[in-house]
C-alpha cells in the first residue's frame, strides 16, 4: 500500500469515526428522552461541526505562526524564549477539547436540553468520547499501516 493510499484511508477512517460519534451522541440524547430527534440532531451537528472548525483553526494559526517564525529564522528571537513557545504549543493542544466542552455546555443551555451538574457531566463525557472515537482509530491505523506496509 502506498503512502498516499494510507493517508486517504486514514482520512476516511477519521470521517467514519466522526460520523459514528455524531450518531452515538444523537441516539444517546434520544434514548434518555432529553430532546426530540430534530433538536438532538441540530445540537450534536452544530456543536461538533462548530468545534471542529473553530477549535482546530486556532491551533492551525498558532502552529502556522510558529512555522513562519522558524522559516524566517526569527524563532530564537521571540520574547520570552522557549517559555513562550511551550505556552503556545500547550494552548494549541488544549484549545480544541476545552472549546468542544464549553460549546457543548453552552448549547445545552441554549437549546434548553439540560442544565446544572448533569449538563457538565454530559459535556465532559461526550467531549472525551467524541475526541477519543474520532482520533484514536485513525491514528492507530496510520501507525500500524506505516509499520506493516
Amino acid at each position: 500500500m502506498s503512502s498516499v493510499t494510507i493517508e486517504w484511508v486514514t482520512t476516511g477512517i477519521f470521517a467514519l469515526c466522526f460520523i459514528a460519534a455524531i450518531i452515538i451522541e444523537t441516539l444517546w440524547l434520544l434514548r434518555k428522552g432529553w430532546a426530540s430527534a430534530q433538536k438532538s440532531v441540530a445540537y450534536v451537528m452544530l456543536t461538533n461541526n462548530l468545534s471542529l472548525c473553530i477549535g482546530f483553526f486556532i491551533p492551525f494559526v498558532i502552529i502556522g505562526t510558529m512555522l513562519a517564525l522558524a522559516w524566517s529564522g526569527d524563532l530564537s528571537g521571540v520574547s520570552g524564549g522557549e517559555a513562550t513557545l511551550i505556552a503556545a504549543i500547550v494552548i494549541a493542544l488544549l484549545f480544541p477539547p476545552i472549546f468542544l466542552l464549553l460549546t457543548k455546555r453552552v448549547f445545552l443551555a441554549f437549546f434548553k436540553i439540560r442544565s446544572g451538574r448533569e449538563a457538565w457531566l454530559y459535556s465532559l463525557a461526550f467531549t472525551a468520547m467524541s475526541l477519543g472515537l474520532s482520533f484514536i482509530p485513525p491514528i492507530a491505523f496510520f501507525y500500524i499501516a506505516s509499520k506493516v506496509f
